[in-house]
């Protein structure tokens, strides 16, 4: 006598699945306004209703409601808040394909911390334009965009932002009349910039 033993194929489909990814929050500083970014979760089966965005601006304090949506197609938030607090955030997603179970998203808090500080290693001349080409390493921050470059004056005015490890400052500025000094600083991307580099120099020499 043979026996067969036959395994039924079982497909489990779920509905709003995995975890909402909080990408960041930024908080303009002027006027309170929140920007709030991030990856949403999958909805398999067409169960999503809506999600909440809860907030605190102290961790004394528990989490407040601070808005209802219902657009799923929804991965950022521009919101006011009451005031400039360190605030954290989290969302709630619902709801699965069964009807009952929700989907939280990880914990955030606004980001306020600028990257490391960034320094110059070189400015010098440019032999074909004769304009000040400056350059320096790549900032260790782990969320850094970009640098501004500045020239330094009473006002160290930014003169240009940029991704890149040199910059050629093809503007007025004429190092055949003076010397000229520059200087960087690191942004992140909540705008979040460290203090302003050491500044260097180009060297005017005048012969006699």
């Amino acid at each position: 006598m043979f026996l067969y033993l036959v395994f039924a194929s079982i497909e489990v489909t779920l509905g709003v699945e995995g975890r909402p990814k909080i990408r960041r929050a930024c908080l303009n500083t002027i006027d309170s306004l929140l920007d709030l970014q991030w990856n949403r979760p999958n909805d398999n089966c067409g169960t999503f209703t809506h999600f909440n965005l809860y907030g605190r601006d102290n961790p004394l304090n528990i989490y407040q409601l601070l808005g209802t949506y219902t657009d799923y197609s929804l991965t950022s938030l521009n919101i006011k808040l009451k005031n400039l607090s360190n605030w954290e955030f989290y969302l709630i997603y619902h709801t699965a394909c069964n009807g009952i179970d929700s989907i939280y998203s990880d914990t955030i808090q606004i980001d306020n911390i600028a990257p490391p500080d960034s320094e110059l290693d070189s400015v010098s001349i440019d032999l074909t334009t004769q304009k000040t080409i400056i350059g320096w390493s790549s900032n260790t921050g782990t969320d850094v965009m970009g640098y501004y470059v500045y020239y330094i004056t009473n006002t160290n005015a930014i003169i240009t932002s940029t991704s890149s490890l040199s910059y050629l400052d093809n503007g007025a500025r004429d190092p055949k009349l003076s010397a000229l000094s520059y200087g960087i600083a690191a942004f992140d991307s909540c705008q979040n910039a460290s203090l302003i580099s050491v500044p260097h120099s180009t060297i005017h020499l005048q012969s006699v």
